[in-house]
């Protein structure tokens, strides 16, 4: 994470993360990711597939 400040939920348990940060989530993990700062969010994301599987659950 470059820039701001992200709410992590990874298996259910979730932190609060401020950048300058490197998380790790581990293939097939459910996980969520979600802005929570007064300012724009900057991530740089490495897959280790081409195509990697995005699925979205909207809880509104």
């Amino acid at each position: 994470m470059l820039r701001g400040r992200i709410e992590v939920t990874l298996e259910g348990e979730t932190q609060t993360v401020d950048a300058p940060a490197t998380l790790f989530i581990p293939p097939k993990t459910v996980h969520s990711i979600r802005n929570v700062g007064d300012e724009t969010t900057h991530i740089l994301a490495f897959f280790p597939t081409l195509k990697p599987a995005v699925v979205y659950q909207n809880k509104f």
